[in-house]
Parts: structure tokens; sequence; C-alpha cells
């Protein structure tokens, strides 16, 4: 399961595909931008932040100790 750091600055009221904000994974440094639903979605159905290959090395042994 993947877990996600969603974090939401601006959106226009009354609807609910203009936001902006950021994605990021627990104990990774790196973060997304995101500047409408479609890129919001995007980011999370990579399968992964990275886009398959992950840079943490916390996520890589947290997703290891997981699996056992």
């Amino acid at each position: 399961m993947e877990t996600y750091i969603v974090r939401i600055y601006r959106r226009e009221p009354g609807t609910c595909s203009k936001l902006a904000g950021m994605v990021e994974e627990p104990g990774c440094p790196e973060r997304k931008s995101f500047a409408d639903i479609d890129q919001l979605l995007g980011i999370i159905s990579e399968g992964s932040f990275t886009g398959g290959k992950h840079k943490c090395k916390a996520t890589l042994e947290r997703r290891k100790g997981d699996s056992k």
C-alpha cells in the first residue's frame, strides 16, 4: 500500500478540479507539485512516487519489512 502526504495550498471555491499543492512520501525528502486534480492523480497513480524506482532508502527498508 502506498502512503502519501498531500498538501493543498489553493482551491477554487465551488470546484474540486482547480487546486494546487504538493505530494510527498513519508520519510523521503523529495516532493512533487501539482497544479490541478489530473496532475495529482497522475502522481499518485504512477505506482510509486519516483516512477517505479524509489530513491529513498527509508521507504525501501520499510517496504522490505512489510513483505515479510
